[in-house]
Protein backbone atom coordinates (compact mmCIF):
# COMPACT_ATOMS: atom_id res chain seq x y z
CA UNK A 1 0.00 0.00 0.00
CA UNK A 2 1.15 3.54 -0.61
CA UNK A 3 0.96 6.63 1.81
CA UNK A 4 -1.80 8.01 -0.40
CA UNK A 5 -3.96 4.59 0.64
CA UNK A 6 -3.36 4.76 4.38
CA UNK A 7 -4.95 8.03 5.56
CA UNK A 8 -7.22 8.39 9.32
CA UNK A 9 -10.48 10.75 8.93
CA UNK A 10 -12.33 11.61 12.11
CA UNK A 11 -16.07 12.40 12.00
CA UNK A 12 -15.89 14.12 16.12
CA UNK A 13 -13.14 14.96 17.68
CA UNK A 14 -12.52 13.54 21.61
CA UNK A 15 -12.99 16.95 23.01
CA UNK A 16 -15.71 17.67 20.63
CA UNK A 17 -19.03 15.77 21.61
CA UNK A 18 -21.67 15.18 19.31
CA UNK A 19 -25.21 16.69 20.37
CA UNK A 20 -28.41 14.02 21.52
CA UNK A 21 -30.81 15.74 19.26
CA UNK A 22 -34.07 16.07 21.81
CA UNK A 23 -37.17 16.48 21.31
CA UNK A 24 -40.39 17.62 23.61
CA UNK A 25 -42.94 15.41 24.69
CA UNK A 26 -46.34 15.16 25.52
CA UNK A 27 -48.38 12.57 27.49
CA UNK A 28 -52.25 12.33 26.52
CA UNK A 29 -54.34 11.45 29.42
CA UNK A 30 -58.10 11.40 29.09
CA UNK A 31 -61.10 9.13 30.71
CA UNK A 32 -60.76 6.55 28.28
CA UNK A 33 -57.70 4.19 27.08
CA UNK A 34 -56.41 4.91 23.28
CA UNK A 35 -58.55 4.22 20.75
CA UNK A 36 -61.94 4.63 22.40
CA UNK A 37 -63.91 7.85 22.52
CA UNK A 38 -64.25 9.70 25.68
CA UNK A 39 -65.28 13.08 26.69
CA UNK A 40 -61.79 14.25 28.31
CA UNK A 41 -58.48 14.40 26.63
CA UNK A 42 -55.55 16.94 27.66
CA UNK A 43 -51.58 16.80 26.66
CA UNK A 44 -49.58 17.24 29.18
CA UNK A 45 -46.06 18.57 28.87
CA UNK A 46 -42.90 16.51 30.49
CA UNK A 47 -39.77 18.29 28.73
CA UNK A 48 -37.42 17.47 26.69
CA UNK A 49 -35.86 14.23 26.04
CA UNK A 50 -34.03 11.99 23.70
CA UNK A 51 -35.22 10.85 20.25
CA UNK A 52 -37.06 7.88 20.72
CA UNK A 53 -37.74 7.66 24.70
CA UNK A 54 -41.45 6.99 23.71
CA UNK A 55 -41.59 3.88 25.66
CA UNK A 56 -39.11 4.32 28.10
CA UNK A 57 -41.06 7.21 29.36
CA UNK A 58 -44.77 5.42 29.18
CA UNK A 59 -43.10 2.53 31.81
CA UNK A 60 -41.89 5.50 33.89
CA UNK A 61 -45.18 6.91 34.24
CA UNK A 62 -47.33 4.01 34.48
CA UNK A 63 -44.64 2.41 37.18
CA UNK A 64 -44.79 5.82 38.81
CA UNK A 65 -48.11 6.35 38.24
CA UNK A 66 -51.20 3.84 38.46
CA UNK A 67 -53.93 6.54 38.72
CA UNK A 68 -53.16 10.19 37.44
CA UNK A 69 -55.53 11.92 40.13
CA UNK A 70 -53.96 14.93 41.12
CA UNK A 71 -54.80 18.19 39.85
CA UNK A 72 -51.70 18.20 37.40
CA UNK A 73 -53.24 15.56 35.65
CA UNK A 74 -56.38 16.60 35.39
CA UNK A 75 -58.57 14.64 37.77
CA UNK A 76 -59.93 11.26 39.12
CA UNK A 77 -59.53 8.10 37.04
CA UNK A 78 -57.72 9.59 34.31
CA UNK A 79 -55.78 6.86 32.30
CA UNK A 80 -52.70 7.41 30.09
CA UNK A 81 -53.71 7.18 26.39
CA UNK A 82 -50.01 7.96 24.08
CA UNK A 83 -47.00 9.53 24.36
CA UNK A 84 -46.87 12.01 21.76
CA UNK A 85 -43.67 13.78 20.26
CA UNK A 86 -43.21 16.66 18.53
Amino acid sequence: MSKREVFVTKSALPWKRKEVPLANYYAEIGDTTYGVAGLYREKVELGAFPIGSHNQLRLELLNSNTIFDSPHWGGEDMKLRQIISA
